[in-house]
């Protein structure tokens, strides 16, 4: 398994991930860097406390949902088109319960800083987590020329 890994907010709703694999910038530099071949989608649910964070991050606790799915990308430059692989009902009552469980193991220390459930930040986590490559002719870098969201029929 590698350990390359990136991590992405999104928002509800989510329907279609499209991706460019690999250094896409010609078809011979496309062949010289990795391309990805299965990558594995994980879902979490980050919970941030206000006043959580620096100039440069955002500090969550972050609640796994209990279920991932792996994608085999195809060794191609062409734009790759993904269904969101999750069910958002159960995504949603994950969300509702992972605030509730960490509200009730927190409250002493929300209560001490006087922080109120409504005032915590709430934000879905994606992990994509590249699993196997598609070798390349020269370079060991690993790819990924672009990614972006579909969102209930709008791009954000």
């Amino acid at each position: 398994m590698l350990d390359d890994s990136l991590y992405i907010g999104f928002e509800e709703n989510l329907e279609t991930i499209f991706i460019v694999n690999g250094y896409s910038k010609t078809k011979n530099i496309f062949y010289k860097n990795n391309r990805v071949k299965e990558i594995k989608f994980s879902i979490f649910i980050g919970i941030n406390k206000p006043g959580y964070a620096s100039e440069i991050y955002v500090f969550y606790d972050a609640i796994k949902f209990e279920r991932d799915t792996i994608i085999q990308l195809e060794d191609t430059m062409v734009l790759q088109e993904i269904a969101f692989q999750f069910n958002w009902e159960e995504v949603n009552q994950f969300k509702k319960s992972s605030l509730q469980m960490f509200v009730e193991n927190h409250a002493k220390e929300l209560e001490d800083s006087g922080i109120e459930e409504g005032e915590l930040n709430v934000q879905y986590i994606m992990v994509l987590e590249i699993v196997d490559v598609y070798k390349s002719s020269k370079y060991e870098n690993t790819c990924i020329s672009d990614i972006w969201f579909l969102y209930g029929g709008e791009d954000k």
